[in-house]
């Protein structure tokens, strides 16, 4: 399978990574231009980055509620505290998820 990757390789036509150089921030605002813009594109960048890393967190919180959960071993007690941290990590997820909708139509609609 390795051999069959790296023999795909030379088809494309431009590098992958190439492709994601061009690619124009989610604010819609293109990074060469007014200083305003470039203030734009860096605070979505960073509000964006922050929001991806909440979400990679509260993935991770399920993830090991899940894993508590399944080695409670019959625990009442054990199993209580992982649910609580699932319905805890889903609205913290729920919360991030709106927070990143919301930054996305001010950003394009509303600037």
């Amino acid at each position: 399978m390795l051999i069959g990757l790296s023999l795909a390789w030379p088809a494309y036509a431009v590098s992958p990574l190439r492709k994601l150089e061009n690619i124009r921030p989610a604010t819609g605002y293109a990074v060469t231009g007014s200083p305003e813009d470039m203030l734009m594109y860096t605070i979505g960048k960073f509000i964006y980055t922050f929001l991806s890393i909440l979400g990679a967190i509260f993935v991770i919180l399920i993830i090991y509620a899940g894993y508590n959960w399944m080695t409670a071993s019959g625990e009442e007690q054990k199993v209580e505290k992982a649910k609580d941290t699932i319905r805890r990590a889903i609205i913290g997820l729920i919360i991030t998820v709106s927070a990143s909708a919301i930054w996305t139509f001010v950003s394009q609609y509303l600037l």
